[in-house]
């Protein structure tokens, strides 16, 4: 009978609202979760961008404090080297010198006693004699530092050379050991720079699926109410819908 297809009607209805409030709720619950795991995901990517740039900028500090101490090391190393370069030059010059002194002494000291010799010989040529002694150890003496000279020269343009060698041997040492410091330090950098980049990629991906996620969570909300609103009411008599009892009697 018509009572009978009612209340079956109502029953059917009542069910169906039931489900459809449990099915809410249960997705309520899911959204929450959700929320909750994405807060957390959210939070450990902050903290992990975090550690990152920690990374990243004690790897600056190191390669700025290990590029000032090998520069200064260096520094020290080529100063103390130069200053003993500079020495050694001296010495072979002040050597040269002090040979140059003793050669021509020696000349001297040799000719003092040829011209004494004669001297003290006498005779009408004596003094022609110890004039022509020297005159020739004016010549001797001019052709001896002129030797002595060039070979002084010599010895200074290998000491010279030598020290220069030693000098660029020394600043590429320097430099192949700034480059090796400079490489195991900028790698360090590169890698945090890097695992930087891959947190900020991970952070934007988190950000799109988080604003999609809200979008389908707000769309399911509208569902839900649009649902609601769309709801056959009961046979409660809802304002402004009339009795089912009503509704079903007056139909053709």
């Amino acid at each position: 009978d018509i009572e009978a297809l009612v209340r079956d009607y109502e029953s059917t209805v009542v069910r169906a609202e039931n489900e459809m409030e449990v099915e809410k709720l249960e997705q309520q619950r899911l959204n929450r979760e959700r929320l909750r795991d994405r807060r957390a995901k959210r939070q450990a990517l902050l903290k992990k961008r975090s550690e990152a740039e920690d990374e990243l900028r004690d790897a600056e500090h190191e390669l700025a404090g290990a590029e000032a101490t090998i520069l200064e090391k260096q520094a020290f190393e080529l100063l103390a080297t130069t200053s003993e370069r500079a020495e050694l030059e001296l010495e072979t010059v002040l050597a040269g010198e002090m040979e140059n002194t003793s050669v021509v002494a020696s000349l001297e000291h040799a000719t003092n006693l040829q011209v004494a010799g004669v001297l003290m010989g006498g005779g009408p040529d004596a003094e022609q004699e110890s004039g022509k002694y020297l005159r020739q150890l004016e010549e001797v003496q001019v052709r001896v530092e002129a030797e002595l000279g060039r070979h002084n020269a010599g010895q200074l343009a290998v000491v010279t050379r030598l020290n220069g060698k030693e000098l660029d041997n020394l600043r590429a040492a320097h430099q192949r050991e700034r480059e090796k410091i400079s490489t195991n330090y900028r790698q360090r950098k590169e890698v945090a720079s890097r695992k930087l980049a891959v947190v900020d990629e991970e952070i934007c991906e988190e950000l799109q699926a988080s604003s999609h996620a809200s979008m389908t969570a707000r769309m399911d909300m509208l569902m839900q109410q649009e649902i609601s609103r769309a709801r056959i009411p009961r046979a409660t008599g809802q304002s402004g819908e009339g009795n089912i009892h009503e509704q079903l009697q007056a139909g053709p």
